[in-house]
């Protein structure tokens, strides 16, 4: 995970947004790889919670338009909580991963070039701050 892109430090962590590839075809499985990272130099206790589509991280067409939700999307988003009663402890450098699959909550089916990004809110030892990660391209193409 060393040359991955990573958005600015942000209290205590950095998050990282890649995909297995930068190109797609229409209609293709597109996931997206969330890497979460303690950056300080002590163990830090965070609220772990799922990451909502629109909330937490968002995907807009190159003009700066969002790209459409599914209607599973939607529901996600619709039901999202904002904080967790689990606490989960992060040693220095330590890495949380998570997967999303990006084309299962946005409509990324029309051929063009997206962007994506994180935002979302860390909440660690009763104090919250926005994360964000870097900006992710992605190109989607026509099937042949």
């Amino acid at each position: 995970m060393s040359d991955l892109e990573w958005g600015p430090v942000t209290e205590w962590c950095r998050v990282s947004l890649s995909a297995d590839r930068s190109s797609s075809v229409a209609g293709e499985k597109i996931t997206v790889t969330v890497v979460l990272r303690n950056v300080s130099d002590k163990p830090v206790q965070y609220e772990p919670y799922p990451f909502a589509p629109g909330i937490d991280y968002k995907v807009f067409a190159a003009e700066g338009e969002s790209a459409e939700m599914t209607a599973y999307g939607r529901l996600l988003r619709d039901s999202a909580g904002v904080s967790s009663s689990a606490v989960e402890t992060l040693a220095p450098g330590q890495d949380v991963v998570y997967e999303l699959l990006l084309s299962r909550v946005y409509d990324l089916t029309v051929a063009k070039s997206y962007r994506a990004q994180v935002s979302r809110v860390i909440v660690s030892q009763g104090r919250s701050a926005t994360a964000s990660s870097n900006v992710l391209k992605l190109e989607v193409s026509e099937r042949e």
